[in-house]
């Protein structure tokens, strides 16, 4: 239920910076990643230092992090392009890296 909740909180940040920023093409991708990564990655993870995840949740999370960079990106699935590819673009890690960081801390 958490999870759905966050999910929700950081579909709702993302679909309000869309207009705003991300589809923007004067603005760079790298400011445009930056920012999804303050304000649509902290709304996702907001509280996910007490968090005990079973797969399944952890597969919904990684889905979500994967969408949101392809579309900020703009990468469609007929690019055939891998998530470890999508990482090295975008200059970011896996959503299981960036938890075990902020529970380890």
């Amino acid at each position: 239920k958490e999870i759905d909740a966050r999910i929700s909180k950081a579909s709702q940040a993302l679909g309000r910076l869309k207009h705003k920023i991300l589809k923007q093409h004067n603005i760079r991708l790298q400011t445009k990643l930056k920012v999804y990564k303050a304000v649509v990655l902290s709304s996702l993870l907001y509280g996910c230092e007490s968090w005990t995840l079973y797969r399944r949740q952890l597969n919904q999370l990684e889905k979500f992090h994967q969408r949101a960079l392809r579309s900020i990106l703009g990468i469609r699935w007929q690019d055939r392009i891998t998530n470890l590819e999508v990482f090295d673009k975008s200059n970011s890690t896996s959503i299981e890296t960036l938890l075990i960081k902020a529970q380890l801390r």
